[in-house]
Order: structure tokens, then sequence, then C-alpha cells
């Protein structure tokens, strides 16, 4: 006779019978390498679209805004657009990448050579 999980055998353990233990054993085995075998299709899936020239980090950024609610994807999108100006990501660098490093945005001041002075932002 199966005994319950509700029966304990006198600790706070449940009492489980052999066979239970071993007919769940078999189906999470089973499970995990199926999600093992799907794990690596998913990977290998990425590696095809990277070869073809998806950006990985802005590809899945994409697909969790497109899988997102449309008013939860705006208000995302509305604070993204903001936090993005306030800390000027897209400010508009140096135009013939000179220097990279050089700072950028509202009231940043570069040398372009001895005599001109060019402002940016």
């Amino acid at each position: 006779m199966e005994t319950s999980m509700a029966e304990t055998n006198g600790s706070s353990a449940p009492t489980v019978s052999p066979k239970t233990v071993k007919l769940h054993a078999g189906k999470i085995s089973r499970s995990k390498a199926d999600l093992d075998g799907a794990r690596m299709a998913h990977a290998s899936l990425w590696g095809t679209a990277e070869k073809v020239g998806i950006h990985r980090a802005a590809f899945k950024a994409v697909l969790k805004l497109r899988d997102m609610e449309a008013s939860t994807r705006d208000d995302y999108m509305r604070a993204f657009r903001q936090y993005a100006a306030d800390l000027d990501v897209f400010a508009q660098g140096d135009m013939f990448g000179d220097n990279e490093s050089a700072p950028v945005g509202k009231n940043v001041t570069k040398k372009a050579d001895d005599e001109n002075v060019v402002e940016f932002g």
C-alpha cells in the first residue's frame, strides 16, 4: 500500500514508499535530460543568430520589449528615454573619432587645436 505524504514516520520528513521515490526519480531525470537538450538547442540558435550579425544583448532587449504589454512597454520606454537623456547616453561624440574618450554633453568644451575651441551640447 502506498503511504501518503501526510503520514510521517515520527520525524518531520514525510514517509514515502520506495515505489513513489523511484517513479519521481525517473520522471525528474528524464525531464532534466530534456531540459539539457533544450538548453543546448537554445544556445545553438543564439550562436547561429550571432553568426549572421545579430547583436545578442540588443536583440534580447528587443524581444523583451516585444513581449511586454503595451502600457508596460510605454512606461518603460518613457523612463528609458528620460534616463538616457539625463545621463547624456546619446550625446554626439567627436565627429572624426579622434578622441573617443573625450567627455561630451552639455557645456563641455574641447580644444580642437591651439586656436579653436569647439563646444558640444
